[in-house]
């Protein structure tokens, strides 16, 4: 079936091209998709997300050779679904607050102070998160969030597995010494 969004694109060069683009590739998308969540309706807000930016993208799309259209087309839709899931995240995020709020103060138990320490470190990260590098924190977002493996990272990055390990390992340090800096960590 042929999303609403394609037939309503204008002109009819660009709805034909656009069609015979998600046709032929509509199972790869949602398996694409699939690589991040499981649910179908979730695959298929990932991909109608993703159909969005295509189409803003159509006269980009139009002058690539076919294999580097498919492969921003796999690009944008594994982007659409980090987002689909970051967007996830805040949503826990903000579930993880909402817990806390109803935890006892005077209840010391492991637990609470282990959901203490979690929530302290979450607004530390939170505060300077601007402040990181913008390869650093898709790095951190794509392994801790989106819970990426270092191949599916290296893919998206362009590097090697290996590579990824010591970028995470960099990012990670740089992360711990901006939160130090603005002084959210002891020494």
């Amino acid at each position: 079936m042929i999303p609403m969004l394609l037939i309503d694109a204008a002109p009819p060069d660009d709805r034909e091209f656009l069609t015979d683009l998600f046709l032929s590739y509509q199972r790869l998308m949602f398996s694409v998709a699939g690589e991040y969540v499981s649910g179908w309706d979730e695959r298929e807000e990932i991909v109608q997300n993703s159909l969005v930016k295509i189409v803003e993208q159509v006269s980009r799309l139009r002058s690539m050779e076919k294999g580097a259209a498919l492969a921003y087309l796999i690009v944008i839709v594994r982007h659409m679904a980090l987002n689909h899931l970051r967007h996830g995240n805040v949503v826990q995020k903000h579930t993880v607050l909402a817990e806390f709020d109803e935890l006892d103060p005077a209840d010391q138990t492991p637990a609470a102070e282990e959901a203490l320490i979690r929530i302290e470190r979450l607004d530390a990260l939170r505060r300077i998160w601007p402040k990181l590098r913008e390869s650093d924190r898709y790095l951190l977002q794509a392994r801790y969030f989106a819970e990426l493996s270092d191949a599916e990272i290296a893919e998206v990055v362009g590097c090697k597995p290996d590579s990824v390990r010591s970028k995470l390992s960099r990012a990670r340090t740089r992360a711990r010494e901006a939160m130090r800096k603005e002084g959210f960590l002891d020494e």
